[in-house]
């Protein structure tokens, strides 16, 4: 493990079961306090990037898990082999079904490490989206929210059924309405299955917004990852 401090943060470098991974504590804390995890997956070409500016001001602080793909890509890294517009669904669900166990170990592993309150909150977009929506839906007992951008998955990758006892995280999902690589109508079809199966989806859409994060997506994203701190908060307090 090593120790940096970048952009007015204290980040810790992680090799997680091959994983480089990052850690940093947002808002008023201390390093090793028991704090909710906020996972935060990278899209295609990205990197794990310690976070800055408005994203610092917090109203709840938490524990930032930043994990990195493991193949290099243009400038950055990819989980997946393919891009959407390839049309490869096939390749593209059995690659996705596939990095999202190898996330899933990443992530226990993580919390078996570092004192973490409640279930975990996932996000990311485009590839990082796919990877949340993967998560939420094949590991849900890792996922408290899940808050996918630009998103969409084959719809294979949707279980039949859920058990009556089956625990069913919370989505929150924003998406461009002019996105030109994750559809929007295909988003909108994956909603409308997810919630013939009773789980909870709000998907908000973004009018003119193409594949890509605006300030007006920002803002909405830091406010949903507020409330849903509150919610992990108010989970565990009331147990």
């Amino acid at each position: 493990m090593a120790h940096l401090t970048t952009a007015g943060v204290d980040v810790r470098e992680h090799q997680i079961l091959g994983t480089r991974s990052f850690e940093a504590v947002i808002g008023e804390s201390v390093p090793d306090a028991v704090l909710p995890l906020v996972v935060q997956i990278h899209g295609r070409g990205g990197q794990a990037m310690t976070p800055k500016g408005d994203f610092l001001s917090v109203q709840y602080p938490y524990r930032l898990l930043i994990p990195q793909a493991l193949t290099p890509h243009a400038h950055g890294w990819t989980w997946l082999p393919h891009s959407v517009t390839s049309g490869r669904y096939r390749e593209l669900a059995h690659a996705l079904a596939q990095e999202s166990e190898r996330l899933a170990r990443v992530i226990e592993a993580f919390l078996a490490m570092r004192p973490t309150l409640g279930r975990p909150i996932v996000t990311g977009f485009s590839q990082g989206a796919m990877l949340t929506l993967s998560l939420a839906l094949n590991h849900a007992r890792l996922v408290h929210t899940a808050l996918p951008i630009a998103s969409w998955l084959p719809l294979s990758m949707v279980p039949l059924e859920f058990r009556e006892s089956a625990y069913r995280p919370q989505i929150r999902a924003m998406h461009g309405t002019h996105d030109r690589i994750t559809r929007v109508g295909a988003m909108i079809v994956l909603v409308e299955r997810l919630r013939e199966l009773g789980i909870e989806v709000d998907l908000r859409l973004f009018e003119g917004v193409g594949h890509e994060m605006t300030k007006e997506l920002w803002v909405a994203h830091n406010r949903d990852i507020e409330e849903a701190l509150r919610s992990v908060r108010k989970a565990t307090l009331s147990l």
